[in-house]
């Protein structure tokens, strides 16, 4: 049986037109003209036989009919993109997003349930190969990145800056009170981060150091935030961390801090995504969800 329906482009001019209550702006959204749009709620309007907007002091209003309409026409829509989304999510198979192993261990992984619940037809393919993530190629759909927020070819959301913190083992730090200052926790054994992007030399720099002094300082390297951790928690030194990689073992006490200043870090995460995907709905989900966790509890 043929169904006896306005055209789809008409619905959505009349939704967007009743959101807005303006046929220009409901063009903007849209990427038509306001002439255009006008055509297609007049079109509309003849096929139902009934008025939908009518115009009070010069400004647009929906008519009762109109504004009963709208809502069960709004609904519709919805649903009709609802069911598109999964279908495409479907075929499109999963997200590929590729970040560090910390953020991916320590931040990201225990908020995903959250995501499971908001978006169950989206799944998640998880990288955590430094070279793929700050690669030129840009093989994944998403990445969170650490630095500047900018990247060519990239489109970049700021996701969380990144405080440092210097932390030990509380038999390191005995009888004695944490440090005032960043530079003071050199009475302790030390701990470093090596790499391109190491936090201790971060910390070092801002405690007035130059690099060949840091570079000269005692203490054993590890490459990785969690090597850092497990030597701090087995009592081997100082390590500097982000907060979000130490706050669970500092809130059950097997971490202490070793000094009482923290340090904001010049550079930043921050969620990108390749300019040629970054319209696809799927992936403005999940960017919209990471940049909302990051506000409730970064």
């Amino acid at each position: 049986m043929r169904r006896h329906l306005p055209s789809l482009i008409a619905l959505q001019c009349f939704e967007a037109s009743a959101r807005h209550l303006s046929f220009t702006r409901a063009g903007e959204e849209l990427c038509l003209t306001q002439s255009a749009v006008s055509r297609q709620i007049k079109n509309l309007e003849d096929f139902l036989g009934c008025a939908l907007f009518e115009r009070i002091k010069q400004r647009l209003q929906l008519t009762a009919v109109g504004q009963a309409y709208a809502e069960d026409i709004r609904e519709v829509l919805d649903r009709a993109e609802q069911a598109t989304r999964r279908v495409m999510a479907a075929q499109a198979g999963p997200l590929r997003l590729a970040t560090e192993p910390a953020i991916a261990s320590r931040w990201l992984i225990p908020r995903l349930a959250d995501f499971r619940q908001q978006h169950p037809d989206v799944d998640i393919a998880l990288s955590t190969d430094m070279e793929r993530a700050y690669g030129d190629a840009h093989d994944y759909d998403l990445a969170i990145l650490f630095g500047r927020g900018q990247w060519p070819g990239l489109r970049a959301r700021q996701l969380m800056t990144e405080t440092l913190m210097a932390v030990c083992s509380p038999s390191l730090l005995a009888e004695r009170q944490p440090f005032d200052e960043c530079g003071d926790i050199r009475q302790l054994p030390l701990l470093h981060q090596s790499g391109k992007l190491s936090a201790s030399e971060q910390w070092f720099t801002r405690a007035g150091l130059s690099r060949e002094e840091i570079h000269q300082l005692p203490g054993q390297r590890f490459e990785y935030f969690q090597l850092l951790l497990d030597a701090a928690l087995q009592g081997l030194g100082v390590a500097i961390l982000p907060t979000y990689f130490a706050q669970a073992e500092l809130e059950s006490g097997r971490l202490v801090k070793a000094c009482h200043q923290a340090m904001v870090s010049e550079q930043a995460y921050y969620v990108v995504v390749p300019q040629e995907k970054a319209e696809q709905p799927a992936i403005g989900e999940l960017v919209d969800w990471l940049v909302g966790q990051s506000s409730i509890n970064a």
